[in-house]
Formats: structure tokens, sequence, C-alpha cells
């Protein structure tokens, strides 16, 4: 499997609170991250590391900024280090920006002025989504694999939305 480069995508706050791993069943979940683990052969999708124990599934959804619809597409095994990268809003929480900013520069083989810069759009990104009401969808080859995640498929309920916010530049500072 071919890896991929490390990318930021902030999830818009709308949608803080949509996960799959929070709405199917424990039995389904454990079959999607079984299979994220068995198409990787148990490393790291982004970067390669592989670990025993701390490898996660992550969700990847995909924004439509003109129709607002955000589209879960995939699962993928993430090191903590990459998963720290892709929830960046939460890792800055957690007081962990910068060292999240270094694998970022280091994975994608940058300087960290760049990554900084990436981290900055993704940001801008984010304020802009932020904004908007958003539709959600499932992949169809999803659905054909695991039809539970249709709990997914649809508007948010007042329920799904809101968590803390963030500030990535006061966070890093």
């Amino acid at each position: 499997m071919s890896r991929e480069r490390l990318r930021l995508a902030l999830v818009p706050e709308p949608l803080w609170a949509l996960s799959a791993y929070k709405r199917v069943s424990r039995k389904v979940w454990k079959q999607i991250r079984a299979s994220a683990l068995e198409e990787t052969a148990g490393s790291c999708s982004v970067c390669g590391e592989r670990r025993e124990r701390g490898m996660v599934c992550h969700e990847s959804w995909a924004y439509d900024d003109v129709t607002c619809t955000v589209t879960l597409d995939g699962f993928k095994i993430e090191c903590p280090d990459c998963n720290a990268v892709s929830h960046l809003g939460q890792t800055a929480l957690r007081g962990f920006a910068s060292q999240a900013l270094a694998h970022l520069a280091a994975v994608n083989e940058i300087s960290l002025r760049e990554a900084m810069a990436q981290a900055q759009l993704a940001r801008d990104a984010w304020d802009r989504r932020s904004r908007e009401e958003w539709v959600v969808r499932v992949a169809p080859m999803l659905l054909v694999r695991w039809a539970e995640l249709a709990v997914l498929d649809g508007r948010l309920d007042d329920q799904e939305k809101a968590s803390p916010v963030f500030d990535l530049g006061r966070a890093n500072r």
C-alpha cells in the first residue's frame, strides 16, 4: 500500500460530535477496525510506523464546501503521532501542538514554518466550515460493507452538535 502524505483537515464545530465510532455497535466498530488494520498490515497508513498497541482507526471524511456535504469515505490506521496531527485542534487543547506540527513537518518533509502555514490554512477552512450547516453522507461502498453506518446519513440533530472551542493560535504560544 502506498503511503499518503499527512494532511490537516480540522473538523468543523457543527460536526465535532459526529463519529462512526460513537454511533455504530461495538461489534461493527471492531470489524471496521480489524479490516483497516488488515489493509495496512498493522502499520500507519501515513508514515508506515508499526506498533503493537495504540494504533488508531481514523475516520476519513471528505468535505464539499459548495454543497456543505461531508461524506464518510473510508477508514485508515494511524499511529498516535499521525493521529495527533489529524486531530490538531484536540492536540492543541492538550498542549501538544508544537510536537504535532514537528511530526507533520517530518512526515511531509517540509519545514516547520511550512507546517505552521498549513495549520493556519486548515484553521481558516475550519472557520469558514464552522459557520455552515452540514449534510452527512456515507460513501455507498461503505454502506454495502457495513450497513449500520447508515445511522450517520442525513442532517445533524442538535444532540450531535457542539463541544468546547479551541484556539490553535493560543495553544501554539
